[in-house]
């Protein structure tokens, strides 16, 4: 049972599989037989005790701990679509508005920065970078015996060192030095740029550095292939995966830390004095902490931990060892490896991978009609082009500007009428308004109910239920910067200055006073679309006025007109007497023409 327990581990099986193999019968030496069939005895129980019974042994750590898990943060009673709600809440509080490169208003400066921040800037420098790439692997042992093929190739590498202090300098001149190391790729980048001109400073021999320091800036500047996961969203959700289930594996590597302690203890204790054999030797041994801890970790990478488990158990028959010295094993090893290698190997490394595909298991199913943790990502992205200094607030009025950048769920981009349906957005959500400004987290739960709210797999019943389960974080204060005195006028602050203002600049700076004051910022676009509307309705009856008195004008002119061309025609006919009678009727025809033009004051009104 022993030995099928090693092979069942898959240390070194196919060694019993051979001498099955060449056995032939007690008391006979073994002979080579490639066509045994007793192959197919060792072979059936790798498929049976290895593959499939500890893959059910995997399956039973998985499932316990997925169940221990949804029972311990109660989403055992929760349905997918709740757990994802919870969990893309969860993730929302944790999240702290990135800084932005604030757009430069200098048209040069303006200019680079769209080259830049272009979509095709980004691909173009992509290609650079997989072409840099395929030239650093083309390289070989020996090319220095090929001196064409060497000079072609640092040439090379040297153009694109150059492409790279390029892109630098313009991203450098486009974002402001405060908004190129304020982002953490630009950081890498410049990194990578350091790197490249060390290197190519060495090689001229400005700074002697060892070789071995010179091959290590050599290969750092393979690491500008990760500049790829900004734009492959399958690897940054395994990246994701990584991140999140890093304090998991925490936890887990602090168990299996304290059970490799606890054995290296128990190990030095009882196998210190061990003679060195085939795999214990000065080495691997158990004479102190540390050779103890290594010699452990070799056992949970399943590496010949038979082997070691035989040598310690070597007795005084084998010449290796002698009781009167007593550096001779005992049974004991027995288990207290096998022990081990149960508790660490099948137990703990198999909870890595519970943990890993849960978290993995949880990233592919989310539904992609809802917001997810990679949506806000996408949010943390976009909020950072409206608020550049991340002091998580910005104005109220960016708010539908906000909502149309954002790819749904969470926005509306690419929708034919995008600014209309933003305003009709915006309406819906019931934002808290700070002086004007409302705050990150606001935003990103308001946004996260109206998507789950409008959606048809979650009901509002279901959202207040599971709501309790995330903790909110409290809003941080408003900075001095963006408070109600920062953001009024000057002359608004002080009311002896403005009683030197016009009726519409008094109104204009009470309305943002007015606006500045209410609560929620849905009130605010509320008052503002029945502001606009108003201001519509004003306009177009101002220009009806107008077109009505023009037309009356019009007639009056054009009566009068005829009224002139009459009166000459009497006059030449009938004399003087016609002409006076003439002339003294069109003055009273332009005075009732001119009474039906509406006054000056009804316009000014309606102008009001």
């Amino acid at each position: 049972m022993r030995l099928l327990y090693v092979m069942s581990s898959g240390d070194e099986w196919e060694a019993p599989m051979y001498l099955m193999m060449g056995a032939t019968r007690p008391g006979v030496a073994p002979v080579r037989n490639d066509y045994s069939p007793a192959a197919f005895y060792s072979i059936a129980w790798m498929f049976i005790g290895s593959f499939f019974a500890l893959n059910l042994f995997v399956g039973v750590i998985v499932d316990s701990f997925d169940r221990i898990k949804k029972e311990s943060d109660a989403s055992a009673t929760m349905t997918p679509e709740q757990q994802q709600w919870v969990q893309t809440m969860r993730t929302a509080a944790q999240q702290k508005p990135a800084r932005g490169v604030r757009q430069p208003e200098w048209w040069p400066r303006l200019k680079l920065y769209e080259l830049v921040s272009s979509t095709a800037w980004d691909g173009l420098i992509t290609a650079v970078i997989l072409a840099n790439i395929v030239l650093m692997a083309c390289t070989f042992w020996k090319i220095e015996e090929r001196p064409a093929l060497l000079l072609a190739y640092n040439r090379a590498m040297l153009a694109f060192g150059y492409i790279y202090y390029t892109e630098a300098l313009l991203k450098i001149t486009a974002y402001g030095p405060s908004g190129y190391f304020g982002d953490g790729w630009c950081r890498f980048d410049f990194f990578l740029v350091v790197v490249s001109l060390a290197d190519e400073l060495v090689d001229d021999g400005v700074f002697p550095l060892p070789p071995f320091l010179l091959r290590v800036l050599r290969v750092i500047r393979i690491l500008r292939i990760l500049r790829l996961l900004k734009g492959l969203k399958g690897l940054r959700d395994l990246i994701i995966t990584m991140v999140l289930s890093f304090p998991s594996l925490l936890n887990v590597g602090s168990l299996l830390a304290l059970i490799v302690f606890v054995y290296a203890i128990l190990g030095m204790h009882l196998f210190s004095f061990l003679a060195t054999g085939e795999n214990i030797d000065d080495v691997r041994n158990f004479h102190d902490l540390s050779s103890s801890s290594l010699l452990l970790l070799q056992v949970l990478t399943g590496d010949a931990w038979s082997g070691l488990m035989s040598d310690a158990m070597l007795g005084e028959e084998s010449g290796l060892c002698s009781d009167e010295a007593g550096d001779c094993g005992s049974w004991i090893a027995i288990p207290y490896f096998i022990s081990f290698m149960f508790v660490g190997t099948f137990v703990f490394l198999n909870l890595v991978v519970a943990v890993i595909l849960e978290n993995f298991t949880a990233l592919g199913n989310t539904n992609p009609d809802l917001v997810s943790s990679s949506d806000i990502e996408t949010f943390k992205e976009v909020w950072a082009t409206f608020d550049p200094d991340g002091d998580n607030f910005i104005p109220s009025k960016d708010l539908v500007s906000l909502v149309v950048c954002l790819p749904p769920p969470m926005g509306i981009k690419g929708s034919r009428r995008a600014q209309a349906d933003g305003v009709k957005m915006v309406l819906k959500l019931g934002i808290k308004q700070h002086e004007g400004h409302v705050a990150f987290h606001d935003v990103i739960t308001a946004l996260v109910k109206h998507s789950y709210a409008t959606s048809s797999y979650v009901d509002q019943a279901d959202i207040n239920a599971v709501e309790a389960h995330v903790d909110k974080p409290p809003p941080p204060p408003l900075p001095e910067t963006k408070s109600k005195c920062a953001t009024l006028p000057q002359l608004a602050a002080k009311p002896q200055m403005r009683r030197g203002m016009d009726g519409a600049q008094r109104a204009k700076v009470q309305a943002e006073e007015f606006a500045l004051d209410l609560p929620s910022a849905r009130q605010v676009f509320a008052v503002q679309l029945i502001g606009a509307r108003a201001d519509a309705w004003a306009r177009s009856r101002r220009d009806r006025l107008e077109r009505e008195r023009d037309h009356q004008g019009t007639t009056h002119n054009s009566k009068a007109a005829s009224a002139a061309a009459h009166s000459s025609t009497r006059t030449s006919g009938s004399g003087s007497r016609g002409g006076s009678a003439g002339s003294g009727s069109s003055p009273g025809r332009g005075s009732k023409a001119h009474n039906s033009t509406p006054p000056a004051s009804r316009l000014r009104r309606f102008e009001a």
